[in-house]
């Protein structure tokens, strides 16, 4: 029996909650398909296209052509004469249930599953309604077009950032191209890093993105909001300035309250004695994206396999730099800590 999901939303923008949602009702019937509809008046398009780098990222998953329909029974209709299936499941928010009458009646190969955002909803469903509730899906979205939380597959999120929509909109007005560019790339790559080392890889992409969102402001503002939120830390030198500033900014401009993103961002470039995972993350990701001047390749997949060992790694290699270049690189006590703590030996002579 061929079976489908057919789930029409706006998608604006496509969320890690509706793919649990998909989830709790496909489970693991690998025999049902699944395809997403936009369901948006005005311009359909833009989702159309980040559902596209979806599938297009993960063969599980199909797109429904609505072409800017919003008719939902009329969505269903042309889907079930375009698509020969034994059972189709009709998969909306509870904020669409207004649009059907209340008498309306589903035929026996037809099913109507409903995502509620309140849990106490989800046990009291109408008759003949699949219940599903996986989170406030209204509200996750919301927060990944802002970008306080970007809580988006990773296909979505590469296709978010590489076309500057929502939050990245605003992020690329503070930096150059060349800085976006990199934040891209840092994002990408802490995600992966994340992902296979048991990290939030949604955390590490969102202090990655945001990591050099103040690197392009000039050097007297980045001093001016170092003396005014962070007059407790000890002295750096101006090339770091922007680790404290892009903290500020991630938190003031774009509500980035998260004190274990915040903290990995303030620590990206001098680094310090007491580094957690994600830290170590960010800082790893920020040396071996695919955009630096130097093979980095092999040290990204010694991250993605080992996160420890790689940071390490990436410390070693940048103390043999500053030995051959003889660089006086303990000067600062956040990189004196980091060196001292993680790598000792290597830096047993210097001071």
């Amino acid at each position: 029996m061929r079976k489908a999901v057919l789930f029409l939303d706006d998608f604006m923008p496509l969320t890690c909650l509706h793919l649990k949602a998909v989830s709790f009702l496909v489970k693991d019937n690998s025999e049902t398909e699944v395809f997403f509809g936009v369901l948006r008046q005005g311009d359909y398009q833009l989702p159309t296209e980040m559902l596209k780098a979806l599938a297009k990222n993960d063969l599980r998953y199909k797109i429904f052509e609505t072409k800017g329909n919003t008719d939902i029974l009329t969505i269903l209709e042309d889907f079930k004469r375009q698509h020969d299936f034994s059972h189709v499941t009709l998969l909306i928010h509870h904020d669409l249930l207004s649009e059907f009458d209340d008498d309306i009646v589903f035929s026996e190969n037809e099913t109507l599953a409903v995502i509620f955002d309140d849990p106490s909803m989800a046990q009291r469903p109408q008759p003949g309604v699949i219940p599903v509730y996986v989170g406030n899906l209204p509200q996750t979205k919301e927060k990944a077009l802002e970008g306080t939380l970007i809580d988006c597959p990773r296909p979505i999120l590469e296709y978010i950032v590489q076309q500057k929509l929502f939050f990245a909109s605003n992020l690329s007005y503070f930096l150059t191209e060349l800085r976006y560019q990199h934040s891209l790339r840092v994002a990408l790559t802490a995600y992966d890093i994340a992902l296979s080392n048991g990290l939030d890889p949604l955390k590490a992409f969102t202090a990655g993105i945001f990591h050099d969102c103040a690197k392009d402001l000039v050097k007297a503002k980045q001093k001016d909001i170092l003396d005014q939120h962070f007059p407790n830390i000890y002295p750096v030198e101006p090339f770091a300035y922007h680790q404290f500033a892009s903290s500020y900014l991630a938190s003031a401009v774009f509500k980035i309250k998260d004190k274990e993103i915040l903290q990995a961002i303030e620590s990206h470039c001098t680094g310090t004695g007491n580094m957690s995972k994600l830290d170590k993350c960010i800082y790893t990701a920020d040396k071996v994206e695919p955009g630096r001047e130097f093979e980095t390749y092999s040290m990204r997949q010694e991250a993605i396999k080992d996160l420890d060992a790689s940071f390490k790694a990436v410390l070693k290699d940048q103390v043999r730099y500053f030995h051959e270049n003889n660089i006086r690189f303990l000067t600062c006590k956040y990189t004196h800590d980091l060196y001292k703590t993680y790598i000792p030996l290597e830096v047993e002579n210097d001071e």
